[in-house]
């Protein structure tokens, strides 16, 4: 929850007092330090659903923030990959990182709509 703090800006010659809000230094309001609550392939923001946060997360200090829900992960990776235990899917990389995410993730959609903006430009 972002505090915002009431500043006097100016007085007008009727003698009213105009005030804003600013917000107090620290993280912007779309900024967030912790993973994404949405699964990266298919959207989904359930809190039922195990999520795997990739690796970079770590890395990134929170930048990087994609996660991918223990359904999606299941339906996309090879048997051979998918996670053993609860650890490991806690430290997998995710399919964005390896290059390998579905048609139907957010990264591809975008890419398609970038594409058709671009191509009307």
């Amino acid at each position: 929850i972002e505090a915002l703090m009431p500043v006097l800006i100016n007085e007008s010659s009727r003698g009213r007092t105009s005030f804003c809000s600013i917000r107090r230094s620290g993280p912007r309001g779309g900024s967030r330090s912790g993973p994404s609550k949405f699964c990266h392939v298919c959207w989904n923001d359930s809190p039922n659903r195990r999520k795997m946060t990739c690796t970079n997360f770590a890395k990134a200090k929170g930048s990087y923030r994609k996660v991918i829900c223990e359904v999606c992960l299941r339906k996309h990776l090879p048997e051979p990959e998918w996670p053993s235990n609860d650890v490991t899917i806690d430290v997998m990389t995710c399919m964005h990182c390896r290059g390998i995410c579905p048609p139907k993730s957010q990264c591809s959609v975008y890419n398609r709509v970038n594409k058709k903006k671009r191509a009307y430009k």
